[in-house]
């Protein structure tokens, strides 16, 4: 049986300082082009109804930016302490989307400045 594309969500997290502008661009899809993010993904087209994104110019703290994501507190401990294994003590912005499907190959790459830390299950 194949699993539900919302059951697991895929998430980057980290520090930048890119202004909101900035950091939004990122998922901005041009017709032509498709997005910086369908790119570093290598795929063709994203669903934007299935990716939140968050950026503060405020916070840094890295449990109150984990508390935006839209996955049980318990996944919350979990993705807490992949961080802080990664060295990630404080952050400012994460991105999350939803696919069970994806595929994320470059687990050394920054994307968007931030680290991808694992997929989690939707909440």
């Amino acid at each position: 049986m194949k699993e539900n594309i919302m059951s697991k969500v895929h998430v980057w997290i980290g520090y930048t300082t890119k202004s909101k502008l900035e950091f939004s661009r990122y998922f901005i899809i041009n017709e032509n082009t498709g997005s910086s993010f369908c790119s570093d993904l290598n795929i063709a087209w994203y669903d934007e109804d299935l990716i939140g994104v968050y950026k503060s110019d405020f916070n840094d703290n890295l449990q109150t930016t984990l508390e935006e994501l839209p996955i049980s507190p318990d996944e919350i401990i979990k993705a807490y302490h992949i961080c802080l294994n990664m060295n990630i003590t404080k952050a400012n912005a994460l991105f999350y989307y939803a696919d069970a499907d994806l595929a994320v190959l470059d687990l050394k790459k920054k994307y968007n400045d931030l680290i991808y830390i694992g997929c989690y299950d939707w909440d």
